[in-house]
């Protein structure tokens, strides 16, 4: 696991916020349980980026919103940015654990709603169970992440270059492919508590400067260990290469269009 090895500010200036069209499924498995009281659990919340986009579609009267992270210092970033936050919810209440998806310090049938973005694939098989046991019966889990984005007028080569990189200068000593998102969650479509009643399917275009776009190869996982394995020398070395490298791909643009894939599935836990 590399969650040790996140940066906060680097996670909250270079990460995209996820679209709220992204989320709608999710109306239709709230509005079953409003507007009484909804208990929702942000799971492997990061820095808390996902709020932004969920708290609109929120109206439930009572609120609980559950932040879980097993890194300190992504959770702390996480519950800050929520105490600032904005929520239409008459009460609302917060939660904060650090802890991983396959030991979480919730009780069971306690929670409507769970969200998981960008995380699924860090999850080892218990987390599944511990899900099932955490959520209420009829409760709901919603799984998305974007693909890394592409330049879109990409005439000198930066989306290849990138790739090689990944793939083969900056991967994981024990990297090996990891799937899409659609066949990382099978396990929930094959486990009998569950049903897919959802999915979604997102393309958006956003500009980004070289700059910006450079951090955000930084802040990944893959480039996050090589530099936990390499002396610092070397890391430096390799960021102001790969920086030459955007820069000299994106021309004379000073800002150019990437093309961004999200995707969520949403799946129902059985009603008893």
């Amino acid at each position: 696991m590399i969650h040790s090895r996140y940066h906060p500010e680097l996670y909250d200036l270079s990460r995209p916020i996820y679209p709220m069209e992204l989320f709608a499924p999710l109306r239709v498995v709230m509005g079953r349980r409003l507007p009484e009281h909804l208990s929702v659990l942000d799971l492997a919340c990061g820095t808390g980026l996902v709020w932004n986009s969920v708290h609109p579609m929120i109206e439930a009267l009572d609120l609980e919103f559950i932040q879980v992270d097993p890194n300190r210092a992504l959770l702390e970033a996480a519950t800050a940015k929520l105490a600032a936050a904005p929520s239409s919810a008459k009460t609302f209440t917060t939660s904060a654990y650090v802890a991983s998806a396959e030991q979480l310090p919730i009780g069971s049938a306690s929670v409507d709603v769970v969200l998981v973005g960008s995380a699924w694939h860090w999850f080892k098989v218990a987390a599944l169970s511990e899900i099932e046991r955490v959520l209420k019966p009829g409760g709901a889990i919603f799984v998305f992440e974007y693909q890394f984005p592409k330049l879109e007028s990409d005439t000198l080569g930066l989306n290849e270059w990138i790739r090689r990189q990944f793939n083969e200068t900056w991967k994981f000593e024990d990297q090996v492919p990891r799937g899409n998102l659609y066949e990382k969650t099978q396990s929930l479509r094959d486990h009998s508590e569950f049903s897919q009643i959802a999915s979604r399917h997102l393309e958006k275009s956003l500009e980004h400067s070289a700059d910006f776009f450079s951090e955000m190869i930084f802040s990944q996982a893959r480039f996050l260990d090589f530099e936990t394995r390499n002396e610092k020398q070397k890391v430096l070395d390799v960021r102001n290469e790969t920086r030459e490298h955007v820069k000299t791909r994106f021309g004379t643009r000073k800002e150019a269009a990437f093309a961004y894939r999200f995707e969520g599935f949403l799946f129902q836990k059985r009603q008893v």
